[in-house]
């Protein structure tokens, strides 16, 4: 599962008072020990191939929260019937603190164009290596990023980040957010926040989950996409 789903997942499968072991692997990477596999539905045939006596679960959109409540049914079946653990013991990975702030005001860019997604992503990179949070290759890993998996995540947001295998080129966990009134095109689907993450070892996945449960709220995403100054975002 993706960083943003896993911290989404956890969230919910929490509400509902479970407690299985929830990790982030690339699709090639899926452990032999694991019990099932939750992926985003255009990754599932590679999942397949990886763990093909797996049970895989698959999810359309990061952002819809009903996706979640289905993943979290079929979940608590399974635990039911005894066919995966439910983790209660296992300890949960901290957000540690970043050498520099992890967003800047700086890094706040408010009512700003992008004439396609390669834009976006190269303003991000920018942003993030110029802060510095990472060395130059980062910009080449976030495209790369992108290209295996669009980094648009629903709701209008998109998170433009690296590979499993950036975490030689990242030197501190950042991010950056861009207001984009008018939106920039992510593979027919239109973004009008676009936050690039730079994130160091485990932070990673602990920031790309937090700000993923960030904008699953539309309270919090119609402030920032109206917000007219970086104090409030």
């Amino acid at each position: 599962l993706s960083a943003m789903g896993v911290s989404i997942l956890k969230t919910r499968l929490t509400k509902a008072q479970l407690h299985p072991k929830v990790d982030h692997v690339a699709v090639a990477e899926i452990p032999d020990d694991a019990d099932i596999v939750v992926t985003n539905v255009n990754l599932a045939p590679r999942a397949r191939k990886t763990a093909p006596d797996k049970p895989i679960l698959t999810l359309s959109n990061f952002m819809d929260q009903k996706e979640y409540d289905r993943i979290v049914k079929e979940i608590q079946e399974m635990l039911a019937q005894g066919a995966i653990s439910d983790g209660s013991n296992d300890t949960p990975v901290r957000l540690t603190t970043s050498k520099i702030p992890v967003l800047k005001k700086e890094n706040i860019v408010l009512g700003v164009k992008f004439p396609d997604k390669l834009a976006a992503i190269n303003a991000c990179a920018d942003l993030l290596i110029k802060g510095g949070y990472a060395d130059e290759s980062y910009r080449r890993d976030m495209i790369a990023r992108d290209k295996d998996v669009s980094v648009y995540i629903g709701n209008g947001v998109a998170l433009p980040h690296g590979l499993a295998s950036s975490k030689e080129t990242i030197q501190n966990s950042g991010i950056c957010f861009y207001q984009v009134p008018n939106g920039v095109d992510f593979d027919g689907q239109r973004a009008y926040i676009v936050i690039g993450v730079a994130g160091k070892g485990d932070e990673h996945i602990d920031i790309l989950g937090q700000i993923a449960n960030c904008m699953c709220d539309e309270t919090n995403l119609k402030k920032l996409m109206e917000a007219e100054n970086a104090d409030e975002v």
